[in-house]
């Protein structure tokens, strides 16, 4: 499962890490910077 926000909410990106996402990079979206986060739903 993928996740993104803005690279400079750092509120969404807590949230997300806190959950168990893993920060893999940044990429540009509609000309503004996003950051994408990963999380792996393996059992």
């Amino acid at each position: 499962m993928v996740a993104f926000t803005e690279v400079h909410n750092a509120r969404s990106r807590a949230v997300m890490e806190r959950l168990g996402f893993a920060y893999r990079h940044d990429f540009p979206h509609r000309g503004e910077p996003f950051a994408r986060y990963a999380i792996s739903l393996d059992t």
